[in-house]
């Protein structure tokens, strides 16, 4: 378990995300524990004596992961670092367990798992996904049960747009001002993106627009 001074560390460039982790993680850790980092360098910032954990999303723009998990873990010999990505390769898997890392956990695990993952770890017990004997689990493999892709279909052109960009972890205004509409406008689409693909929030959308942009292949200038 982490000392109750000790620090947490959330990297992950998609906003929405870094807090949906606060919020779960805060249900352990006190909130004033709690730091968040867009990016590697961010995050290596607060590589200090007091850091006990690290949640870090695997592929952030401009920043090597991996490398980031050998160096801290060169530096800081007690910290237990934990990878929450969107990326279910077994290479991407074996890599950051190789390298030192505590945890994998897949971004499309549900709340309850990542929790219960969470603590498995801080409690000394590793976790990672299962990996088949066939290889691989790519991401695309679990999406049909966050999202039905034919549900997608029915998003309009302008449904599509506005989440594609909720997956940068973009703002109301951030999509407004980017697509020349207004705010209320962007409000009533992400409405109706959420009905459409049957999620509960934003927060959902953005990761499931960020997974299927980054690991599946997904075109969304093709749908």
């Amino acid at each position: 378990m982490l000392s109750p001074s000790a620090k947490v560390v959330i990297a992950d460039d998609h906003e929405l995300m870094r807090d949906a982790l606060v919020e779960l993680v805060s249900e352990f850790i006190p909130r004033e524990n709690i730091c968040c980092a867009s990016n590697g360098e961010q995050a290596i910032s607060y590589f200090n004596d007091n850091l006990g954990l690290l949640l870090l999303d695997l592929f952030m723009p401009g920043t090597d992961t991996f490398s980031i998990i050998r160096d801290a873990l060169k530096a800081l010999p007690g910290l237990t670092i934990v990878v929450i990505s969107a990326s279910e390769e077994e290479l991407h898997i074996n890599k950051a367990i190789k390298l030192g890392a505590k945890g994998y956990i897949p971004k499309s695990s549900s709340k309850s798992t990542i929790k219960e993952a969470l603590k498995s770890i801080l409690d000394g017990q590793p976790y990672h996904p299962d990996i088949p004997k066939n290889g691989s689990v790519k991401i695309a493999s679990s999406i049909p049960d966050l999202v039905n892709k034919k549900a997608i279909e029915q998003l309009t052109a302008r449904q599509l747009e506005i989440f594609y960009l909720l997956g940068f972890g973009k703002t109301n205004k951030d999509i407004a001002d980017e697509l020349y509409i207004s705010i209320n406008t962007v409000k009533i689409h992400v409405s109706a993106i959420l009905n459409v693909l049957s999620l509960d929030n934003r927060t959902q959308a953005g990761i499931m627009s960020k997974m299927l942009r980054e690991t599946s292949g997904f075109n969304f200038k093709q749908h």
